[in-house]
């Protein structure tokens, strides 16, 4: 027996520095932590299977290498700390999906069916004349789509600049997500594409209206503008059913072409609303702001609504609360740039 092993033992002998040892074991602060590291153990295992059903990848290449690792039956979500561009990873992301049935919750990832960084450098003859890479695996995301039946977190940016229906297909499949209750959806599409995107919403929207879970809605960057009175009204339609507490309208393009005043009568329709936040929705001069005020009027268990963005100088804020107030018969809260506004917005 080594010398140091001879020390040890002594020291282990001496009953005084055993019972300190044994004290310290037992104390308050240590049985918890080994309690909750024991806790934390049968969390991450699973049929004698050591596995993690969280993912919080900082890069697509680490995304990437977690899903080719993981236990992809017993995986919870997958939530990278910044948006991350799908090409390093899409492949993967289709052949993991379908074997996710306990996934609840996805992204914030964008998918570019350009299949590069998005721009109008990107628009050229020879690319409008034949489809992407990331656009032919568009299909086989939508099929990997509809197997995610306990998916209720979902946030994705989807960039198309060339033509709109594969695309349109992907989003339509999103609607078979039937226990959805918070989406986050950010367009960054080209006016041509605008208006088929909103449509593909609408249709995706009266697909989730069939078991209608979504409390949470927020729509970035679309072309409302572009849309057809048709597509508005299917849109009102589908989120007059839906059990919405909360909807987000970004940026919606272009302010000086009535795109608010189209969002206000197509998504502002639930009743069940109590909670809106509207980003950069109006024009310089403000003129969709009394549109926009008439449709909140028509919400009402609205609780707190948030503003961001330059509002014009001559916005007479007091008035436009008092208004709600009058109208509505509550106290409904109104926060203009306000910190918690800022948050939700930007995801941070």
């Amino acid at each position: 027996m080594s010398n140091h092993s001879l020390l040890l033992l002594s020291l282990v002998q001496d009953p005084g520095l055993l019972q300190a040892i044994l004290d310290g074991l037992y104390a308050a602060e240590v049985w918890r932590f080994s309690h909750a590291c024991r806790g934390a153990l049968q969390s991450l295992c699973s049929d004698g299977c050591l596995c993690c059903p969280h993912i919080y990848p900082s890069k697509g290449t680490t995304l990437c290498s977690a899903l080719r690792g993981c236990q992809l039956q017993h995986l919870k979500s997958i939530r990278p700390m910044t948006e991350l561009d799908s090409d390093p990873f899409l492949q993967e992301l289709i052949q993991s999906l379908p074997h996710c049935s306990t996934l609840e919750e996805l992204g914030p990832i964008g998918i570019d069916e350009s299949g590069g960084p998005f721009g109008p450098d990107m628009v050229s003859v020879a690319e409008t004349s034949c489809m992407s890479t990331n656009a032919s695996m568009l299909p086989a995301l939508g099929q990997a789509f509809e197997q995610l039946r306990s998916l209720r977190r979902l946030t994705l940016t989807l960039r198309c600049i060339h033509d709109a229906s594969e695309m349109s297909s992907f989003v339509f499949s999103i609607g078979a997500c039937e226990e959805l209750q918070e989406l986050r959806l950010d367009l960054d599409t080209t006016l041509a594409c605008g208006g088929d995107m909103v449509a593909a919403v609408a249709k995706m929207l009266h697909r989730l209206a069939k078991t209608p879970k979504l409390e949470a809605l927020s729509l970035g960057y679309s072309w409302f503008s572009d849309a057809s009175d048709e597509t508005l009204q299917d849109l009102r339609d589908a989120v007059a059913v839906l059990p919405l507490k909360f909807i987000g309208l970004l940026g919606p393009q272009d302010p000086e072409f009535g795109s608010l005043e189209s969002a206000c009568g197509a998504v502002l329709a639930a009743r069940t609303l109590e909670e809106v936040l509207v980003m950069d929705g109006w024009d310089h001069d403000g003129m969709a702001l009394p549109t926009f005020l008439e449709a909140l009027c028509n919400c009402p268990n609205l609780k707190r609504l948030h503003m961001i963005g330059d509002v014009p100088d001559d916005f007479d804020l007091e008035n436009f609360q008092r208004t709600l107030k009058v109208r509505l018969g509550g106290e409904p809260e109104v926060c203009v740039n306000c910190p918690l506004g800022l948050k939700i917005a930007t995801r941070s």
